[in-house]
């Protein structure tokens, strides 16, 4: 819920103390093993980090399992990485943009929306839906925006009907 200006779950303000994390492991790679990320969940938990941007592409799923469980806050992040497409050798060009306003990328970038909304919904964790790294501006990335806001309050709807939870 946004009130005042403040982000606020159960009537309460979030204070986001977040971090960047790339799925990665030193001795593996992107191969990211179960007990590796419940170390990165320990470890902060111990140093009072209570929010992750999944930077810059979602992650494995078990990932979302354990934020759930263990009461970390998500920024899940589209896999879209449009940094440095819009600037060439210090200039700034807007036709250079990526995906900017450029109808042959529309369909992508929704269905890279869609895709990852269908997987990660119904986790609790996720607080902020990112239209991906550096992502520029547009009218794609505009309904990208609106395709996240659309389907939640399509599900808060639902959840209104079932549950009678006032939105």
């Amino acid at each position: 819920e946004m009130k005042d200006g403040l982000m606020l779950l159960n009537g309460k303000r979030i204070v986001f103390k977040g971090v960047n994390r790339h799925e990665f492991d030193y001795k593996r790679g992107r191969a990211i093993t179960a007990k590796e990320m419940l170390w990165d969940i320990k470890f902060m938990k111990q140093h009072n980090i209570n929010a992750v941007r999944t930077s810059h592409y979602p992650n494995q799923s078990l990932w979302y399992d354990l934020c759930d469980r263990y009461g970390i806050y998500l920024i899940g992040e589209t896999n879209l990485e449009s940094h440095g497409s819009w600037q060439k050798l210090g200039k700034c060009e807007p036709s250079w943009n990526v995906p900017g306003n450029k109808p042959e990328w529309k369909e992508n970038v929704l269905d890279r929306a869609n895709s990852m909304f269908q997987r990660d919904k119904n986790h609790s964790a996720i607080l902020i839906w990112s239209c991906g790294n550096e992502s520029y501006a547009g009218t794609d990335i505009l309904a990208m925006s609106n395709f996240f806001m659309l389907q939640i309050i399509q599900d808060l709807s639902i959840m209104k009907g079932l549950f009678g939870i006032v939105i």
